[in-house]
């Protein structure tokens, strides 16, 4: 997420993390042995993955 974040204009990164959001979300009503917690921990997102929308490089 946060290579994407970086790599992908402001715009384009943004409708991406909502539509991810959304899949997670259909995924996570599924899912009956694990939690969407557990789900994003074992895909290697950070606990705060929906807050990168707010890292910003700076020069």
């Amino acid at each position: 997420m946060i290579t994407f974040r970086y790599l992908l204009p402001s715009k384009e990164f943004i409708a991406f993390k909502k539509r991810l959001v959304q899949e997670v979300g259909k995924l996570n009503k599924k899912l009956i042995h694990i939690t969407e917690q557990e789900l994003l921990e074992q895909m290697g997102f950070p606990p705060n993955w929906k807050n990168i929308t707010r890292y910003r490089l700076t020069s």
